[in-house]
């Protein structure tokens, strides 16, 4: 194969686009991860905090609820991730 054919000069640019492409969700998906360990270790930080200094029931559930959210639409957005 010639360096200097046209099959070289279409596929090494498109080859060179997929690596990127492959680097950028290698980069996403533990950007995810690292996100989702840092959401378990707030809402665990934030539940002792909340025991320590006894902060009403209502605040409790508020804040369980929104962590369920978050974490029901990240499990939302890694389905239609992988559907794709």
């Amino acid at each position: 194969m010639r360096i200097n054919s046209i099959r070289t000069k279409v596929i090494l640019p498109i080859a060179f686009l997929a690596l990127i492409l492959a680097g950028l969700l290698v980069a996403i998906a533990s950007i995810t991860y690292i996100q989702d360990n840092a959401m378990k270790r707030q809402t665990e930080t934030f539940l002792k905090l909340l025991l320590l200094f006894s902060m009403p029931t209502e605040t409790y559930i508020k804040h369980v609820l929104h962590s369920k959210i978050y974490s029901a639409q990240l499990a939302i957005v890694r389905r239609i991730k992988q559907s794709f």
